[in-house]
């Protein structure tokens, strides 16, 4: 299927040239069709290769289990005992665990972005963790033990 698009470029490119009525000297039309060819062939590669990522991600993304929002509410409940979490550090975790920018966590709980900061902060310190990353290795930790 590729190779029949391709091989049509330098027609659809001489039609496009004749249907416009561009002026391209003859000595230079050859150039210019060769290299509008491999411009639009390049595109083409290009949008496979985005297909081709694109499905490889979903494929990827299909294969990790997503823990369910019960089982993340269980492990927070467990962490927010074992620390000593507050119930909107709680609230943040759980936010995060699914995902959810700091911002879309402000939003959610209807307080602003430095408010949800602080939280965070506190909530990692307690955690005694510094990044999401460590947050959400807790959280799988926690859902591994629990199996």
């Amino acid at each position: 299927m590729g190779q029949l698009i391709i091989s049509q470029i330098p027609s659809t490119i001489a039609s496009f040239i004749r249907d416009n009525d561009l002026q391209i000297a003859s000595a230079h039309q050859e150039i210019s069709a060769t290299i509008l060819t491999a411009v639009m062939a390049l595109a083409v590669i290009a949008g496979v290769l985005v297909v081709v990522y694109k499905s490889k991600v979903a494929t990827a993304a299909n294969q990790h289990s997503v823990p369910s929002e019960i089982a993340l509410k269980a492990v927070i409940d467990k962490l927010s005992e074992r620390y000593s979490l507050s119930n909107r550090e709680a609230e943040v975790a759980l936010l995060l665990a699914e995902g959810n920018t700091l911002k879309a966590v402000a939003e959610n709980l209807t307080v602003s972005l430095d408010t949800v900061r602080t939280h965070a902060k506190n909530l990692y310190r307690k955690l005694d963790i510094h990044k999401r990353q460590e947050l959400l290795d807790l959280i799988e930790g926690e859902l591994d033990a629990g199996k």
